[in-house]
């Protein structure tokens, strides 16, 4: 609520007490809500964002199962080159928490460890 007051002159000599009462608890209150549906907006999106960098090297993982799953359904056990090209591959996708997320933990107080090469 506020109350604004001011004494003007309404005529030659004569002063007044003018009194202007507002009740401003409604826009007080769409204030908060905007700010709240700004903050589950900015939730949203960064959630988005952990699913996919989480997703990435997931199916790096899924592809290399699907790949040794398919020769040992043939009967072929994967030669040494694959194995190593496979392995590389994982290594390369699966390093730890993505740069992004990383960057994202770092604007907190507590940072998170950079993952060894």
């Amino acid at each position: 609520m506020t109350i604004r007051l001011s004494t003007p002159e309404y005529q030659v000599g004569q002063k007044v007490l003018l009194a202007v009462v507002m009740d401003i608890t409604e826009s007080i209150e769409a204030e908060q809500q905007l700010v709240q549906a700004n903050k589950m907006a900015t939730l949203g999106e960064m959630a988005t964002g952990v699913a996919h960098e989480l997703n990435q090297p997931l199916s790096v993982v899924k592809m290399v199962a699907d790949f040794f799953t398919r020769r040992i359904e043939k009967g072929q056990l994967a030669d040494e080159e694959s194995q190593r090209m496979m392995a590389d591959k994982l290594r390369s996708n699966v390093r730890g928490p993505p740069r992004s997320l990383i960057t994202c933990a770092s604007s907190g107080e507590n940072p998170v460890p950079q993952p060894s090469p």
